[in-house]
């Protein structure tokens, strides 16, 4: 990620046994300080189909304007419709400026 970076897409693919698993399902991207439980800033990102059935890609877009230098962790969570996490996943984002922490 270059110094001069105003956003970041978060894309994401998930991968099913079967086609309903999808149904009314919800991606949730999240940022967290490295570290730290509290959430900084969350939003849904919308699950679009692909010619498998069984694989879907969400996109969101993170505004890195929001995020003074220091260490995030993106957290990516795909929650089932009667609200059971599926999937979670997650990675360290360093903003220029910031070290990661021990």
């Amino acid at each position: 990620m270059g110094a001069g970076a105003m956003s970041l897409a978060v894309r994401v693919e998930a991968h099913a046994a079967a086609a309903e698993m999808f149904e009314n399902a919800t991606v949730r991207v999240a940022t967290l300080r490295l570290g730290e439980a509290a959430v900084i800033w969350s939003q849904t990102a919308q699950l679009v189909s692909s010619a498998d059935p069984l694989r879907w890609a969400a996109t969101s877009v993170l505004e890195l304007v929001r995020l003074p230098p220091d260490d995030y962790v993106i957290r990516v969570t795909l929650e089932g419709a009667d609200g059971r996490v599926l999937g979670p996943q997650a990675r360290v984002l360093s903003r220029p400026g910031a070290r990661l922490r021990p």
